[in-house]
């Protein structure tokens, strides 16, 4: 079988709703959630009972100590997209991944750009640990945890309005090099 893991969907309703995530909270807290981007057990045809499932426990159980290992901080909530068109999520479900609903139907073609492609997937979840959901949701992290949120870029405090004056001064300085 081969599994491939990826930083998680930049936004996603039912997920953010899971979670009880305001924006803020998602945009300084998305690395400690992680993708399942590729399942697949090869060769195909290969009939073992319950194979998937079987090796999908294997993977979570080492997973955040594997990222953590990798990345400087665990992972304390999986996500995957199944296409119902083509599979039933069985060994999401009979691993005790929570099925959320379906996402709008747009794949990520760029690094910023997303496209429609109308077959939305089913979003399967799942938390590494027991209190995962409340660490995350929670007001302030753990303090094992607080250095993901320091690593991201802070908002900036001043607001658009006030910060237009500016740009417009910079846009009628005359360009030197022409």
């Amino acid at each position: 079988a081969l599994l491939s893991w990826s930083a998680a969907a930049y936004h996603l309703k039912d997920r953010e709703d899971w979670l009880g995530w305001s924006n803020e909270q998602r945009r300084r807290r998305l690395a400690l959630v992680a993708n399942n981007s590729r399942f697949v057990i090869l060769p195909p045809g290969v009939d073992h009972p319950n194979l998937a499932t079987r090796v999908l426990a294997l993977n979570t159980a080492r997973l955040s100590a594997d990222w953590e290992q990798a990345y400087g901080h665990p992972i304390l909530a999986v996500e995957s997209f199944v296409d119902s068109q083509l599979f039933r999520g069985t060994c999401y479900k009979a691993q005790g991944w929570t099925l959320l609903g379906q996402t709008r139907g747009f794949g990520r073609q760029a690094e910023d750009y997303y496209l429609a492609h109308k077959r939305p997937k089913q979003l399967w979840v799942r938390a590494l640990r027991a209190n995962a959901v409340e660490t995350l949701r929670a007001e302030v992290l753990p303090s094992s945890l607080q250095a993901v949120e320091q690593k991201v870029v802070p908002r900036p405090q001043v607001p658009l309005p006030a910060v237009q004056p500016l740009v417009e001064h910079c846009r009628a300085v005359p360009d030197w090099r022409g």
